[in-house]
């Protein structure tokens, strides 16, 4: 009988913990870091982006003595960034081309529409979220 009070209240604290961690977690993703516009996060990954960068060229230039110039760097991620979410893209169509799920005349059409659209850095791939543009199955063009 013991036994089943220690795990009763194992678990009940283990819930607790859980719920904890995923209000304060809320909390903090709604308040955008504390600092009332919201917009915290986006501008401490900005800055934090910015010291890698930067950390980058420094570590690169002790140890090949060449310097780099860090808006050059930025420009190469991005392109980088860009290429391979294009990549990703076409690939992706590829996919749900062979799977019958779409026609290569869609694909192509969805293709002349992202490469025409704004360039707009919040326009993700419609499967949305992971690192690397749509890591997941969340939902979005091609599921069933």
């Amino acid at each position: 009988m013991w036994k089943n009070k220690k795990v009763v209240l194992v678990t009940a604290v283990a819930v607790a913990v859980l719920i904890s961690g995923v209000v304060a977690g809320v909390t903090l993703a709604q308040s955008g870091s504390g600092n009332g516009n919201g917009n915290g996060n986006e501008t401490q990954a900005n800055t934090r982006y910015q010291e890698l960068l930067t950390k980058v060229a420094t570590i690169y230039q002790q140890n090949t003595g060449v310097a780099l110039n860090v808006q050059q760097l930025e420009t190469a991620f991005a392109q980088a960034q860009q290429q391979m979410q294009s990549e990703a893209i076409q690939t992706w169509l590829q996919n749900l081309v062979t799977q019958g799920k779409i026609t290569q005349t869609q694909a192509n059409q969805f293709l002349q529409w992202w490469q025409s659209r704004p360039n707009i850095p919040s326009l993700q791939l419609p499967r949305g979220g992971g690192m690397m543009w749509g890591g997941g199955n969340h939902g979005g063009w091609g599921d069933d």
